[in-house]
């Protein structure tokens, strides 16, 4: 199988929607691909962007490994 996708993906999303999106990167379609979509996409949390990024004005100025530094992996937790 081909590589699907060879660049960092980062979902924004409000904190209270985290499981959320952990459950739908890891859901068995997306885990079929290679990678597996849990191992490129990251959930940033926008409490997290608001409180790393002073003035919007500095979003434009966001570069992958910011993202990924104040990003977190989309593993899915035990219940």
């Amino acid at each position: 199988m081909a590589e699907f996708l060879s660049i960092p993906l980062s979902i924004a999303a409000p904190d209270e929607r985290r499981r959320n999106v952990f459950r739908e990167v890891t859901r068995p379609t997306f885990n079929r691909l290679q990678p597996p979509m849990s191992r490129i996409c990251r959930h940033l949390a926008f409490s997290t962007l608001r409180t790393q990024t002073p003035a919007v004005e500095m979003l434009r100025y966001m570069n992958p490994q910011f993202i990924g530094a104040l990003s977190e992996a989309c593993l899915v937790e035990e219940e």
